[in-house]
């Protein structure tokens, strides 16, 4: 990790990798469904069916519908990452590591607190589904941003 640009996309594992690529193109519209659907497709080894799908798609209807404050996240091609990311990433690999106190805590950050509830549920279903693909997070704790880090996104 470059320390004079921050952390970036590469810095994480596959399966940070694709969260943060499912995140950013999930935020382009309903003209980037179509490769969201297929991305989790190929990662399910073809299989139809999109259990991973909708656990995203419900995990991320919370976090953009009860976001405690502005999230910041970057374009897909972009290859920093920001806090934000950092902490969406943690969210999932607390979950699942079974980190609890993490797991609270992230999710403290991201949502309003009655959404806490919420989140952490669509967050064990969605990290359970990558688990079933073979998608591990790494344990690793990631800084939760508050956009000082996000201002100059792209």
């Amino acid at each position: 990790m470059s320390e004079q640009h921050g952390p970036i996309v590469a810095d994480l594992n596959v399966a940070g990798q694709f969260v943060v690529w499912a995140l950013r193109t999930r935020l382009e519209g309903a003209a980037k469904l179509d490769r969201l659907e297929e991305g989790f497709r190929l990662a399910q080894g073809g299989m139809t069916g999109g259990a991973a799908l909708a656990a995203f798609e419900t995990w991320f209807a919370i976090l953009a519908n009860h976001c405690g404050r502005d999230l910041y996240l970057h374009r897909t091609p972009c290859p920093r990452l920001c806090g934000d990311e950092r902490a969406m990433v943690d969210l999932v690999a607390s979950a699942q590591a079974g980190d609890e106190t993490r797991l609270h805590r992230v999710a403290a950050t991201l949502v309003h607190p009655c959404a806490i509830g919420l989140l952490l549920s669509a967050n064990r279903a969605f990290a359970g589904a990558l688990s079933q693909l073979g998608l591990h997070l790494a344990g690793g704790r990631a800084q939760p941003g508050r956009g000082s880090a996000a201002a100059r996104l792209h």
